[in-house]
């Protein structure tokens, strides 16, 4: 399912942005529409969101908590993209990444902490790091917090 949606993203993802940016409602548009919302809902639930892209949302909290003013512009999905990187990372799937970074990339999407408007220093990078080390999809062990500390700087 997981795939699948992937496929469908990669093969009509980048039509959707430019019937939106036209203001056009096309069956593409539609079709992302309903993957994003339905088809991702459903594989969360059944996954429980673990080794998916559960600190991605996470750190989209982190950010919606702490860096209010400076991401205020940035959309859901953009700060839990960019959050993927660090997702990516933690999951030791690095080798992910730069397809990852294409596939955003030709969507105009943020790429980094920077680009959704919070600056990468390392005080922010820690005040997000401790928010996710709270969470139930960070396992509570000094390897895993290592990872994560590594994994943060993904999104710079």
């Amino acid at each position: 399912m997981a795939e699948y949606t992937y496929e469908v993203l990669v093969e009509y993802g980048a039509q959707a942005i430019e019937d939106i940016r036209h203001k056009r409602l096309t069956k593409a548009v539609e079709d992302i529409t309903f993957i994003n919302i339905a088809v991702t809902g459903v594989i969360a639930n059944i996954t429980k969101s673990f080794s998916q892209s559960a600190l991605g949302h996470m750190m989209y909290d982190g950010v919606r908590t702490y860096f209010t003013k400076e991401a205020e512009h940035a959309l859901h999905g953009e700060i839990v993209a960019v959050a993927l990187f660090t997702q990516l990372y933690y999951n030791k799937l690095s080798e992910d990444k730069e397809a990852l970074r294409l596939f955003m990339k030709g969507m105009d999407m943020p790429l980094t902490l920077q680009e959704l408007g919070i600056e990468p220093t390392q005080k922010n990078l820690d005040i997000l790091e401790a928010y996710l080390i709270d969470s139930p999809y960070v396992e509570q062990s000094e390897e895993s917090f290592k990872l994560l500390h590594e994994a943060m700087k993904q999104m710079c």
